[in-house]
């Protein structure tokens, strides 16, 4: 499940509900919830970016949320991602795998600094190489390893809109006072209004 937002804070924003990505995602804006759940920001005329996603206007939810979280990371700065960029610096691939990868034509590279991590999370079109390949973009990957390690959230800017946005990982909410509620009225009497430590598990 995804929640897209929209507010003056992260505490409490409007929201956007989907049945896609499996963290809820807060954001700043109402743009940037459209931009990053339909892949775009403007029009490619004479399309709409809900067409183009196949997206029906008055199939997307707005709603308000409000969170707490315990642990997050904030990858706007680089200083935070250092210690991940020394473990993983050192890395190599396989004569093998570069081989194969040359054959096919894909770009394939190891990140060595902070900046090039960065530039990996922040990529805009982030989407291509799942859509082509089957396979996890390098954020999709580094959201992943940040789930497993137990952490809350990731803070990071949208790579459409540069807004400020909030992955939250609820499977990381035992023995936590971490929550997320819905603050309207619920879409539906099937909407779960509240995500915390006593049902994550029966939401994720």
């Amino acid at each position: 499940m995804s929640i897209l937002a929209e507010g003056s804070t992260l505490e409490r924003s409007t929201a956007l509900v989907t049945q896609y990505f499996r963290p809820c995602t807060l954001l700043a804006t109402r743009g940037t919830a459209l931009a990053e759940v339909l892949g775009r920001e403007e029009d490619a005329a004479p399309l709409t970016p809900e067409e183009l996603a196949l997206t029906k206007p008055d199939s997307i939810t707005v709603i308000s949320v409000s969170c707490k979280l315990e642990s997050v990371l904030d990858v706007r700065d680089g200083a935070n991602l250092a210690g991940f960029v020394n473990l993983v610096r050192d890395f190599r691939l396989s004569r093998s795998l570069t081989e194969k990868a040359r054959k096919l034509r894909f770009p394939v590279r190891l990140v060595r600094s902070t900046t090039e991590l960065l530039a990996a999370l922040e990529q805009r079109d982030w989407r291509n190489w799942p859509m082509a390949c089957d396979v996890p973009a390098a954020c999709q990957v580094f959201g992943g390893l940040v789930m497993n390690a137990g952490i809350e959230g990731i803070l990071y800017n949208s790579s459409i809109t540069q807004k400020q946005c909030l992955a939250i990982f609820p499977q990381n909410f035992l023995n936590s006072s971490a929550f997320v509620q819905i603050d309207d009225t619920a879409p539906n009497v099937g909407v779960r209004c509240r995500i915390d430590s006593s049902n994550f598990n029966d939401v994720f």
